[in-house]
């Protein structure tokens, strides 16, 4: 089925009347929403209509809508430097290898490639449960922590970081794990993933997740 433009098929999926893919289209509505900018909630009289949501909101409905499984992108800022000498690879078994130095053995994730053509991502997977996702954020938080999160890559990509120029990175020579750059991964950056990947994932409420593991707290 072809669409004259974007906004229809927003609300061909909102709209969407098969009960066995419900679920699947409000998921893709709200991601394809969230892309753009829009409010995915349907008006007054259950109708959805494209409508700007404001800056703050919109910045909001980014960190909420998790990809799931739980996954952590990590950035291998390397890779883009000008000096062939300072790039460093950084393998799955590598990862993987620093992963479990920090706790995160033991069967508890998945290392693999991120998108085709790009080798400066690893996606790390973790186990779609609540526990799974707390796993995950304890990573984020890791590189959170230490400055080497979301903003921090995004600033350094800008050329807006704490660096002598775009072309530097800040780690240190022989030391992989400080040229990485993590953060947990939400709706945008579902093109980073690789086809796999991608095929069993969808998109989650962090805020959902949460209500209903406090609500079985309580009723345990």
């Amino acid at each position: 089925m072809e669409f004259p433009s974007i906004q229809s098929l927003a609300m061909h999926a909102f709209n969407s009347s098969k009960a066995q893919r419900r679920t699947d289209h409000l998921g893709f509505h709200k991601a394809l929403c969230l892309l753009l900018g829009w409010s995915d909630t349907a008006g007054s009289e259950g109708l959805w209509v494209k409508k700007l949501l404001p800056e703050v909101e919109l910045s909001n409905l980014k960190n909420d809508l998790i990809i799931w499984p739980p996954v952590v992108l990590v950035h291998n800022k390397s890779i883009a430097h000008h000096d062939l000498d300072k790039r460093m690879t950084v393998s799955i078994e590598g990862l993987q290898a620093i992963l479990r130095d920090m706790g995160f053995g033991g069967g508890k994730t998945k290392v693999s490639r991120g998108k085709p053509g790009n080798f400066s991502i690893l996606i790390v997977t973790f186990k779609a449960t609540f526990s799974g996702l707390q796993e995950a954020k304890k990573l984020h938080k890791f590189y959170d922590d230490n400055k080497r999160g979301r903003t921090e890559l995004q600033q350094i990509n800008d050329g807006r970081g704490l660096l002598k120029d775009k072309n530097e990175t800040q780690y240190i020579p022989g030391n992989g794990e400080s040229a990485l750059y993590g953060y947990l991964g939400n709706a945008q950056d579902l093109d980073k993933l690789d086809f796999e990947s991608k095929k069993h994932s969808v998109v989650k409420s962090n805020k959902e997740i949460q209500a209903i593991a406090d609500a079985n707290l309580r009723a345990d």
